[in-house]
């Protein structure tokens, strides 16, 4: 046997491996044709889906004529409607006063009420510095105007001489200043006014040793005590008068115009004090200058019709105002309102109508709109949801209400077939 050609081997490789390379190369064209049919039939059923959404017609909705709502009503009348809100406050002294004596002495007499916490009248004497120095000084100034006194009635009386030996020498001649004396009487004068000014400042200082205050007030602080030595200019504590006790107050935008608008709104201010709650007259001190940057809300102040007794700065109080008077408008029961802000009202022929008017007020129990009529109105009391315009209704009270309606209605209106 003759040997096998040393080449052969390698032919056979060769051919195998081009057989595999057109192996992989059909099997990755069969995977690129399926992903393209893949994509086409993805896009192609969202086309069609899309075709068939546009081809359906919106539902409409249209007034079911053979149902009719049994509802309850209530008749409205345009009336003139004041605007009433509640809000609340708290109590603030318009300022407070530093106790600052006039003059400077040792404390000798302190009124039993001038502690933190008392309260004074007007006219009381709070406290008293030491009388007997400014006694003194008044006696002593008295002395020097009773000195100036007589040194200013000496030079009259050598002026008057001067004069009468001129006009005995001179006769008519006119008097020079000199021999009238008119420099010396000018100083005495001036040294007797001097004097005076300064007993009057002595009486003054007598005056200021007893601390007064022109109204009645509350002791905020205080730091004096029997024996102790004050100066003046240095401030001992602080009080505050009664009278300027106010409320302060947080209105809203709207609240804050009914109350401008009002040409007389009555204010109670309600406290609930010391176990026992009292009401107060007020009134508008100060309205808003600005809003508030975060809350929006108006700052306002309500001072008392007369001074308030227990009343302290720090106390929250109630605060009911009566402001502006709407005319003809119509104050209509919450429970009328149905859902969006919707009220439907009953036509004469008992059909439903929307009512559409401005709402210019809106309280727990009732809204009141403004309607560009001034005709009574029957106003649907319970929630009809579903309801339509021209839709058919019968009263709940309609005495020709059959007994098989009467039995199906509720207070949320239903349906009769």
């Amino acid at each position: 046997m003759s040997p096998m050609p040393p080449s052969a081997p390698q032919n056979h490789t060769d051919q195998e491996q081009n057989d595999d390379n057109k192996g992989r190369f059909k099997t990755v064209s069969i995977g690129v044709v399926q992903l393209v049919l893949v994509v086409v039939f993805i896009a192609g059923s969202f086309a069609f889906s899309k075709f068939l959404e546009n081809q359906k017609e919106a539902p409409q909705v249209r007034p079911d004529t053979s149902r009719t709502l049994v509802v309850h009503t209530q008749e409205v009348t345009p009336q003139n409607y004041t605007i009433e809100f509640d809000t609340t406050g708290v109590v603030e002294a318009r300022g407070e006063i530093g106790i600052v004596p006039q003059v400077s002495g040792r404390v000798v007499d302190i009124h039993d009420n001038f502690y933190t916490g008392g309260a004074f009248q007007k006219g009381d004497t709070l406290f008293t510095i030491e009388l007997k120095d400014f006694e003194l000084d008044v006696e002593r100034l008295k002395a020097e105007v009773a000195q100036a006194q007589t040194a200013y009635n000496l030079q009259q009386a050598e002026a008057d001489a001067a004069l009468q030996d001129w006009k005995q020498l001179r006769g008519d001649q006119e008097v020079p200043d000199l021999v009238a004396r008119k420099p010396q009487m000018a100083e005495a004068l001036a040294n007797l006014n001097a004097a005076k000014a300064s007993l009057a400042t002595a009486r003054l200082n007598l005056d200021r040793a007893t601390f007064e205050l022109p109204f009645d007030g509350r002791v905020v602080s205080s730091s004096l005590e029997l024996g102790q030595y004050v100066s003046s200019t240095q401030n001992y504590g602080s009080v505050y008068n009664i009278e300027t006790l106010e409320v302060q107050s947080s209105l809203k935008d709207s609240e804050l115009q009914w109350l401008l608008e009002a040409e007389a709104p009555e204010i109670k201010i309600t406290t609930n004090y010391l176990g026992k709650e009292r009401s107060y007259d007020a009134s508008l001190n100060r309205g808003a200058a600005a809003l508030d940057r975060l809350t929006r809300f108006a700052s306002v102040n309500f001072g008392f019709e007369s001074p308030p007794e227990f009343i302290i700065p720090g106390l929250f109080v109630d605060v009911h105002v009566k402001g502006a008077v709407l005319p003809d408008v119509y104050k209509i029961p919450s429970d009328a309102l149905q859902k969006d802000n919707v009220v439907w009202g009953v036509t004469p022929d008992k059909s439903l109508t929307r009512i559409e008017g401005k709402t210019v007020y809106s309280a727990d129990d009732h809204i009141v709109i403004m309607l560009d009529t001034d005709k009574p109105l029957q106003v649907v009391t319970d929630k009809i949801p579903g309801a339509v315009d021209g839709g058919a209704v019968r009263l709940a009270d309609d005495n020709e209400q059959p007994q098989s309606e009467q039995s199906q209605t509720d207070g949320s209106g239903t349906i009769d077939e």
